[in-house]
């Protein structure tokens, strides 16, 4: 099928919030900052069209994070993408398609503390998140771009929730708690507790 992308944006993120892994984002490196994002298909400084029927292509994100723990921890990081798509001869290119991918670090290894910070830069008064519980749908009232809505279970399975008008539907989701983890368009987290309770 037709199928082709002006433009697919990468996030390098340490969404279960370990400590000691600090992912680098506007950091001074040997040859300039490094940021937790990056556009896929770069060539020559430019992003480049991923046309249909493009194979073996190779993904050219470029991330950098810092281990900081006194022994060897498995850990799991994320690389979320996202991006303009043209689907089926739709050329406005916003069909927008989203995935995460996990990345799992000295696998069989015990796992590596949680960090205690449970927001970066955002404060509670930048985002309110309601009804809490909640039995159909969350409502996220935010200043800041929302880029992916991910739910976590108790035993660690993810579900990546659909926007519509900032609001989200889990009504299909069973009974319980989970934690919430917010990905702004800059890159930034924030997470918290919800109750989902039909």
């Amino acid at each position: 099928s037709e199928f082709d992308a002006s433009l697919v944006k990468g996030f390098f993120l340490n969404l279960d919030n370990y400590s000691g892994i600090n992912i680098w984002n506007n950091v001074n490196g040997a040859s300039g900052p490094v940021y937790n994002n990056s556009v896929w298909n770069y060539s020559f400084g430019q992003p480049q069209p991923i046309p249909a029927g493009t194979t073996n292509s190779s993904p050219q994100f470029d991330f950098v994070f810092d281990y900081n723990l006194g022994s060897i921890y498995s850990f799991d990081l994320y690389l979320a993408t996202h991006g303009g798509f043209y689907l089926f001869g739709n050329n406005n290119g916003k069909t927008l398609i989203r995935t995460s991918n996990k990345l799992t670090f000295n696998q069989g290894n015990p796992l590596a503390p949680f960090s205690g910070a449970n927001i970066f830069d955002i404060s509670n008064q930048d985002i309110k998140i309601f009804p809490n519980p909640t039995s159909q749908e969350l409502h996220i009232n935010t200043k800041y771009s929302i880029s992916n809505v991910y739910l976590f279970d108790l035993q660690g399975k993810i579900y990546e929730l659909n926007d519509v008008n900032n609001t989200f539907k889990i009504d299909t989701l069973e009974d319980g708690m989970y934690i919430l983890k917010v990905i702004l368009g800059d890159g930034n987290i924030y997470s918290d507790k919800i109750t989902i309770k039909h």
